[in-house]
């Protein structure tokens, strides 16, 4: 089927008279061609919005039509593909690691605001419903001058969509299931090591109704998704999972006057997970699991004279978490953790143009931050720090031909725990050919070791194992400098090579505390490790441009080692090669997307010494996604994950094969409502 599919649309690419349409342009999360995005305004790299086609710092654009060819439901499953990127499956979800750097050291945007609720210190993407999204912006290497802690490796901004019609009402519905061949595959998702038999059926559901009238528009909606798994075992002591619930609703509404804008956004996830713990002496708990969090905003965009913006911000998280353990039969061993998050963020920040001749640009603003944490086992009944920060950044543009921009900024935050840290930044952008950019930057990060790294104490008397805080975490810090070429000989071809070396200090990691006692929990706990390197080169080619049929293939060369114990950082592979293959039958609006992603060997340590280390095979994924179209309020969509079923049930977390299906319906009213250029210009979206 695949064959044929592929072949018709070849044949329809040999007499097509007209362009495929802008949603085929990337397969793999790649930017596509030039003429394309050069509408598209980015909002992540620099303080100022910015057309994607002249931005100074390299930024990764994923549009929405790139998601939907994906097929997947959420972010996490969009993402998979992406060049430089690699998921952490775990029984909550997934984490992200760009470029060799930890997920904690990569920071979760959603429209400007950070999200709460992170586990092990990064955020799940998971729970983001890709049916949500405009796009993905993603940009490597340390950020800090812009937002400070947390963004050490990189940052990836989620763009919510706006409404662009009078009226509107969408709908998608999916399901799927795990069909590996290896029953203990699915069990190796979530807990590794560990074998038994398991059946998945996941069922997701996403609906917005949204509104443009005047000067008001509005969209509200809710995210449901439901994943039923049994997993069992003859051995008493491994964990179950019998399911989980999630359910995301979301609400915007803003006004325009002119080029002002105010607008309010609030949105939420409840989750509920159920299973069941095992102890080497008999003893069986049911388990439930829920999480509430909570995240809103106030935002206010102001047009001033002199063509001067001022942006006002007020964002503000919660986050509540319960896990409840039952014994059976007895009420000795019962249990009952919560943990409390609360945060609360301000910014203000302001710029324009200093010159008629549109050469320099100044921005800067100010932010203050709070946040708190308290839970059952604390060392503290309740911690919590607060943080002000102030950041400049000065955009110049020397030259027109060859095209320069020069980029230079600082952040300077404090932190009630740790003090003073300071984060500049420097990037260049050379054109010195039509077809030729070069951008180089250089710069500094930072991140505070998270409250619950330091304070929160976690038991789980089913595995064996409990984690301890360190309250004498030192805040990592990196220095980086990274080189992106792009070169694009043809309107049909375009190369990305990339370099980068990234130094973090005061890294941190788990690790075992103490030796394991026999008839006790193994104990583990943060500490910082001292020295790493992240370091590498990558490089990409895509075929067809706007044709209606599109290639890409790329290789990532990767040297991620902790420098202190001399070995290799865990879980990072040193090759990681994609390729895609893309096409659309016009005259049907069929297409269909096979991608592939090829994970060299990683380390994992039972210990303390390199000697100790277990590496995983080679891994080769290879995903396919159909999407038809046969009335444009209808859409239908298909695929495979995994079609080859590759993964190690022992060593690797790679998720089974799944097959999904689903469809898309839309209802909106016929005549397109312009975006004020307020909004435009606070979110990129296309004018």
């Amino acid at each position: 089927m695949l064959i044929l599919i592929f072949s018709i649309v070849l044949a329809d690419a040999q007499d097509a008279v007209v362009q495929a349409p802008a949603e085929a342009s990337s397969a793999t999360g790649a930017e596509p061609a030039a003429d394309d995005v050069s509408e598209v305004v980015v909002v992540t790299g620099t303080s100022a919005p910015t057309p994607l086609s002249d931005a100074p710092v390299a930024t990764r654009v994923i549009d929405r039509e790139t998601l939907r060819n994906t097929g997947q439901v959420t972010l996490d499953q969009a993402l998979e593909q992406t060049p430089g990127v690699i998921l952490l499956p775990n029984f909550r979800g997934s984490a992200l690691s760009i470029r060799g750097h930890s997920p904690e050291h990569v920071l979760i945007l959603v429209d400007g605001r950070r999200t709460q609720g992170t586990i092990g210190g990064a955020i799940d993407l998971g729970r983001f419903p890709a049916e949500r999204l405009e796009r993905v912006e993603i940009v490597a290497g340390p950020v800090s001058s812009l937002y400070g802690a947390d963004a050490l490796g990189g940052v990836v901004q989620l763009i919510t969509k706006r409404p662009d019609a009078p009226w509107a009402v969408n709908a998608a519905v999916s399901g799927g299931g795990y069909a590996g061949g290896d029953p203990r595959d699915a069990r190796a998702v979530f807990f590794p090591a560990q074998g038994g038999a398991a059946g998945f059926d996941q069922l997701a559901l996403d609906a917005d109704v949204s509104f443009r009238q005047g000067i008001a528009d509005g969209i509200a909606g809710v995210g449901i998704t439901g994943l039923d798994a049994v997993l069992q075992s003859d051995d008493p002591t491994l964990t179950r999972l019998d399911g989980v619930r999630d359910i995301a609703p979301f609400a915007r509404f803003g006004v325009d006057a002119g080029d002002h804008r105010l607008e309010v956004v609030v949105d939420g996830l409840l989750m509920e997970g159920r299973g069941a713990d095992g102890t080497p002496a008999g003893a069986r708990f049911d388990r439930i699991h829920r999480t509430q969090t909570w995240d809103g905003s106030l935002t206010g965009k102001f047009a001033l004279p002199r063509e001067v913006t001022l942006d006002l911000r007020v964002d503000g998280g919660l986050y509540f978490d319960a896990l409840r353990q039952d014994q059976r039969g007895s009420d000795a061993l019962d249990t009952l953790e919560q943990t409390t998050a609360r945060l609360v963020r301000s910014v203000a920040q302001v710029g324009g143009w200093v010159d008629g001749a549109r050469r320099h640009r100044l921005d800067g603003g100010a932010e203050v931050l709070a946040e708190d944490l308290s839970a059952d086992r604390l060392s503290e009944e309740q911690v919590g720090r607060q943080r002000g920060a102030a950041w400049i950044e000065h955009l110049w543009r020397p030259l027109d031909k060859p095209g320069l921009t020069i980029v230079s900024g600082v952040r300077v935050d404090g932190d009630s725990r740790f003090g003073v840290a300071a984060a500049p930044r420097l990037a260049l952008r050379l054109d010195p050919h039509r077809m030729v950019t070069l951008r180089v930057s250089t710069g500094s990060g930072w991140r505070a070791p998270d409250l619950r790294q330091m304070y929160l104490a976690f038991s789980n008397p089913g595995v064996g194992y409990r984690v301890a805080g360190n309250p004498d975490l030192e805040p990592e810090r990196s220095l980086g400098v990274q080189a992106d070429l792009t070169l694009a000989p043809h309107d049909l071809v375009a190369i990305d090579i990339a370099g980068w070396h990234d130094r973090v200090t005061n890294l941190i990691l788990t690790d075992l505390v103490g030796d394991p006692v026999p008839g006790q929990l193994a104990v583990y706990g943060y500490v910082n490790t001292g020295l790493a390197r992240v370091q590498g080169v990558a490089g990409t080619l895509r075929v067809g441009g706007m044709s209606p049929v599109q290639a890409s293939v790329g290789w990532t060369a990767l040297d991620a080692d902790d420098l202190t114990q001399q070995r290799p950082l865990p879980g990072r592979p040193e090759h990681q090669g994609q390729a895609s293959l893309a096409g659309v039958i016009k005259r049907i609006d069929l297409r269909a997307t096979l991608t592939s992603t090829l994970l060299g060997p990683r380390p994992f340590y039972t210990g303390e010494t390199a000697t100790s280390a277990i590496t995983t095979p080679w891994t080769g994924l290879l995903d396919l996604a159909v999407r038809y179209r046969p009335v444009p309020e209808l859409e239908l969509f298909a695929g495979v994950d995994n079609l080859l079923d590759a993964g190690d049930p022992t060593l690797d977390p790679t998720r089974p094969r799944r097959v999904y299906g689903g469809l898309r319906m839309s209802l909106a009213g016929r005549k397109p409502v312009p975006v004020p250029q307020a909004v435009a210009a606070a979110t990129g979206v296309s004018r």
